[in-house]
């Protein structure tokens, strides 16, 4: 199938490494897939750390930092049935919030950040779009506020976020309000410049 032929989705990113969202619609916007973004985590000693005393086995531990990544292989399962599809791909540009934040957490969301734009060249959208969150939640009319984010998403898509949580999960659903109005605002985007 060529791409001229096929549907026209969007795929929306709210990147973030266990915070990260994804939501995929199609230009008449029923979801197709929308999900909490993978990653994966590794327990990591480090060499500063040195072995303390576990009082209640009486023995000496070393104490393991979790590392925590985008999980590209997962994140290119997901996207691999979408490749011959009319892709709108957008992706939020976020940057450090402060001067103070931490350089190793903002390095870290940048990977996350590369990981996602890295999928550019695996979908090769017809269009790609990289909004600051000032943009975007401007032109969709949303405020920082999340629950703004929560309650327009659930408006224009028509559905409960906590439909698309898994069982008993105690997360928020903000992030993917999010995914799914950068999606929606990459649709609005496409149509707007042709």
């Amino acid at each position: 199938m060529t791409k001229n032929n096929s549907r026209l989705i969007s795929i929306g990113i709210d990147p973030g490494t266990k915070n990260g969202a994804i939501a995929i619609v199609d230009d008449n916007l029923n979801i197709i897939y929308l999900a909490k973004a993978p990653f994966i985590s590794v327990d990591i000693k480090s060499k500063k750390v040195k072995p303390k005393l576990n009082k209640e086995t009486g023995k000496f531990e070393v104490a393991y930092r979790q590392r925590t990544w985008t999980d590209f292989r997962n994140l290119r399962d997901i996207f691999l049935p979408f490749v011959n599809d009319r892709i709108i791909f957008t992706v939020e540009k976020v940057q450090p919030k402060s001067e103070s934040e931490k350089v190793s957490s903002a390095f870290v969301f940048g990977h996350s950040l590369g990981v996602f734009q890295g999928q550019y060249s695996l979908l090769n959208p017809e269009a790609f779009y990289e909004p600051r969150p000032q943009v975007w939640k401007k032109d969709m009319k949303v405020t920082a506020d999340k629950e703004s984010s929560i309650e327009m998403a659930e408006t224009l898509f028509n559905c409960d976020l906590k439909d698309y949580l898994p069982k008993r999960a105690r997360v928020k659903d903000d992030n993917m309000a999010e995914a799914l109005l950068l999606a929606f605002y990459g649709l609005r985007m496409f149509f707007r410049n042709k």
